[in-house]
């Protein structure tokens, strides 16, 4: 999970594991922090629009994983939101 300046917030176990990253390490990094230069842009790129357009997405990303493999990554993204609906 991303706050809208692209630093990550949260992630979760099979985050973790994927990517090499816990939680401690990952929270408070951009994209830029830990993926390759075109990887990191895309995503980004990703992020951009989903708070533009303020509504969930899907996106397929592949992206680097500790496994020296590319993961194709698929899934929704959301504009993350407090208890009262600011952004």
């Amino acid at each position: 999970m991303k706050e809208e300046s692209g630093r990550l917030v949260y992630i979760n176990r099979t985050f973790e594991e994927t990517f090499g990253l816990s939680l401690q390490s990952a929270v408070g990094q951009r994209d830029a922090d830990w993926l390759p230069p075109e990887a990191a842009e895309e995503s980004r790129l990703h992020d951009e629009t989903v708070f533009a357009q303020d509504q969930p997405l899907e996106f397929e990303e592949t992206l680097p994983t500790v496994y020296s493999r590319r993961s194709r990554a698929q899934g929704p993204r959301s504009p993350r939101r407090d208890i009262v609906g600011s952004q």
